[in-house]
């Protein structure tokens, strides 16, 4: 009990980090962006993976998809998916494996029998 008081006031005290920082970014698309780019750098990937991780926490709080991080927060229109750039499509591919780890999505395929 205690231990989920600890880890929910930690986990709540780094996602308003995350929201600062994204108003400080000039939005969270900016924001994705920068963390996704830090992470390129040795010395900077732990910090900016914990920061990437309240980001994707907030995300999943307020019932974003991997889709809708797309459109939502990148603004890539619909119909033009296709469009977002390398660094989104790589934010968004690893939000949807945080989205599946979170939500314990199965990823075993277990072969049909005939």
């Amino acid at each position: 009990d205690d231990y989920i008081k600890l880890f929910n006031r930690e986990k709540s005290a780094d996602e308003s980090v995350v929201k600062v920082m994204a108003t400080g970014f000039g939005g969270e698309d900016k924001l994705a962006t920068a963390l996704e780019n830090a992470r390129l750098h040795p010395v900077m990937n732990a910090k900016a993976k914990k920061l990437q991780d309240a980001q994707f926490a907030q995300w999943l709080d307020e019932g974003y998809g991997s889709l809708s991080v797309l459109t939502t927060v990148f603004k890539v229109e619909g119909a033009n998916l296709a469009g977002a750039s390398r660094s989104q499509k790589s934010i968004v591919k690893q939000f949807k494996a945080y989205y599946e780890r979170e939500m314990r999505v199965p990823n075993v395929v277990e072969p049909r029998r005939s």
